[in-house]
């Protein structure tokens, strides 16, 4: 197997599927930027003083608070079973103090009235015999209020409902025995993640590890070497050893010695016939670093070199090891320069492999060829793409520009590059449509395309490895509950053939259960994620009253264009932002306005807003990439069904006082 390593594979490549650059947890707070409520002149009191049981609470909201005129939905309606990001509640109860810290003992800071709506920040907390909710007020007031005992509650707990989520493969590596793939099982959204480490002898038929989840779920590089596989595993925090893990099937794995002391946070791991070099932070916040071992198990410090005396560590703009069969090669990259040393043994950077022309602002891709190296550099001014071929073991690499591969490449992005051992595969996508492409040679010089529009589910794969049993990468299959991951294999890189029965199953439905009722209100519209309303609702028309308020400022950015620009908004920066309470401002854009929606309303009032989902331009929805940033990638697809769950509002007006 041949393959590269950077620090973390997960910082360095950049594919936006779908738009996922919006970051979910964005795409949660802007269905409801909930700022609430007063502060209360008396904050003496020791407890919550409820005024009226769970049972007395009006359907509206008291006289002692802004109306909204929209209803309030009935206390229980919706019960949640465990913490799934931030969400409304309704308070029940008159005078729910506010205070600094979970449990009576917290200063109090301030005073909820029965009928305010509050945004839950964080898991219960369990003090003097109640759970205690972190909670964000109006001018942002932040605290710990109870939830009171189950029998009398103090909220009304509304949490967005849970979807049917796929699974997803994060990474896949190839061996002389077979393949190995790691991500997580498909769950629901509320439910903990399940991790997963696949293993196959072929590439066609996939099982289960013995691999713990916990270390499952935190794997950072898998690498086929003279001991077998070896995993290498971090601790969620990064701040404990990581683990390392060794097996000679990849089905059965049995963990090896531990670092001799904590903070070694491995980055990945790659191997040649001389052993293993794994890169690692060392410490919390210190630098990248590099170990090696003959087996698996002894490791000692090799260090990286210095690209050259005069530039920092601070200008370095990437840098990795290639596995070679005579050792490894290291490559640093600054934005006018790219070098590279050999280790031969893996005891040392003491030879030097010259330089590789051209700058790069990212990472250089490598394969290996028989004795043969293959690179792609990225120009850091231009975004211009060029091709080189060097051959080992030469100690310096004399790189030759391969003019004809680029010329029959002009309109690809190039984003992955990998070999088998004879067989070299170079993927990416049109830079004009963004359709997935790719491209075979057996030499590194003569490359010609392999067609196939369907190959790993019509996208660019996710990732890709070459081993003794061909080629296995990351696909999918798109259904309304997302991209599902489907594992394709090739024996010569030309035929391709995907899972019949993916291995971790295909989630057909974001829906769990039935569909909801057709929301009334801005909570129960709140409480809809996009995915199930747009499979549920379609285009039909759904009107609610919230309060038109102003943005505090959000954003979010993701390589490319987007269009139309009104429906794919990256940066959740919608210009109709609502909030289900009188607010001086939310947080980021509730609704995307139509283009046919020529006027606003002014802000700062109750306003009537119908809309729909599932609008006809979201079938219009597409990418145009931007060639500075060439790990950049949306799958085409996935960002239509993204655009159905986006509502869509097409009239607004005030409400009569």
């Amino acid at each position: 197997m041949t393959g590269w390593l950077a620090p973390d594979k997960r910082l360095t490549t950049w594919v936006v599927l779908g738009g996922a650059a919006l970051l979910v947890a964005v795409a949660i707070l802007l269905a409801g930027s909930l700022v609430l409520t007063r502060p209360v002149a008396d904050s003496s009191s020791p407890s919550p003083s409820p005024s009226a049981s769970a049972s007395e609470v009006s359907g509206e909201p008291s006289a002692s608070v802004s109306v909204s005129p929209q209803a309030t939905p009935a206390p229980g309606e919706t019960p949640i079973a465990s913490y799934f990001g931030p969400f409304a509640a309704i308070v029940l109860v008159e005078d729910l103090r506010l205070r600094s810290e979970p449990g009576l003992s917290g200063t109090p800071i301030a005073a909820f009235h029965a009928d305010d709506v509050v945004q839950i920040m964080s898991e219960p907390v369990e003090a003097d015999g109640d759970e205690w909710y972190n909670v964000l007020g109006r001018d942002n007031v932040v605290g710990w209020v109870s939830a009171g005992p189950p029998s009398d509650p103090y909220l009304d707990l509304r949490s967005r409902l849970p979807t049917n989520t796929p699974g997803y493969l994060w990474d896949v590596a190839a061996g002389p025995n077979g393949f190995l793939a790691w991500g997580s099982e498909p769950r629901r959204s509320d439910e903990p993640e399940r991790p997963v480490l696949l293993a196959s002898s072929d590439g066609g038929v996939w099982q289960r590890t013995s691999l713990p989840t916990a270390a499952a779920a935190n794997i950072r590089g898998a690498a086929w070497g003279p001991s077998g596989w070896i995993i290498a595993t971090r601790s969620p925090t990064g701040t404990e050893a990581g683990a390392l893990w060794r097996s000679e099937d990849g089905t059965s794995w049995t963990p090896l010695p531990a670092f001799d002391r904590p903070g070694i946070a491995p980055g990945g791991v790659v191997a040649s016939t001389t052993g293993y070099l794994m890169t690692a932070v060392d410490g919390p916040g210190g630098w990248y670093d590099s170990y090696f071992s003959v087996d698996g198990q002894a490791w000692q410090r090799v260090g990286f070199p210095e690209i050259r005396p005069e530039i920092s560590p601070e200008h370095v703009t990437g840098w990795g090891v290639v596995p070679v069969p005579q050792g490894f090669l290291s490559w640093v990259t600054a934005p006018d320069i790219t070098r590279l040393f050999f280790a031969r043994d893996g005891q040392g950077w003491g030879t030097t492999g010259g330089s590789l022309p051209g700058s790069a602002n990212s990472s250089p891709l490598f394969a290996i060829l028989g004795n043969r190296i293959i690179a792609v550099v990225t120009d850091h001014a231009t975004g211009a793409q060029s091709i080189w071929r060097a051959t080992l073991p030469e100690p310096t690499l004399t790189w030759t520009r391969q003019t004809a591969a680029e010329s029959i490449m002009a309109d690809t992005t190039l984003t992955a590059l990998v070999s088998n051992g004879s067989t070299l595969l170079l993927s990416g996508y049109d830079r004009s449509g963004a359709p997935a492409r790719l491209w075979r040679s057996t030499d590194g010089a003569t490359w010609s395309e392999v067609s196939g529009d369907t190959r790993f589910g019509g996208v660019m794969p996710w990732a890709i490895a070459g081993g003794d049993a061909g080629f296995a990468g990351i696909g999918r299959v798109l259904t309304p509950a997302g991209a599902n991951p489907v594992l394709w294999h090739s024996t010569d890189g030309l035929a391709w053939r995907g899972e019949t029965d993916p291995v971790l199953g295909v989630v057909a439905t974001s829906v769990i259960g039935s569909c909801p009722e057709l929301p009334a209100t801005q909570i129960d519209w709140m409480a809809i994620p996009g995915s199930v309303a747009a499979e549920c609702f379609g285009d039909t028309p759904i009107t609610f009253t919230g309060w038109l308020t102003a943005s505090d400022g959000c954003g979010g950015y993701s390589p490319g264009t987007w269009e139309p620009a009104w429906l794919v908004s990256i940066g959740a920066t919608y210009e109709i932002m609502l909030t289900p309470f009188e607010a001086p401002y939310a947080g980021c854009g509730s609704a995307a306005r139509h283009p046919t929606l020529l006027s606003l309303p002014d802000q700062q009032q109750w306003v009537t807003l119908t809309g729909h989902y599932d609008d006809p331009a979201a079938r219009t929805c597409h990418w145009s990439p931007d060639l500075l940033y060439p790990g950049a990638y949306s799958d085409p697809a996935a960002l239509v069904v993204r655009c159905q769950g986006q509502f869509v509002a097409t009239r607004l007006v005030p409400v009569a006082p």
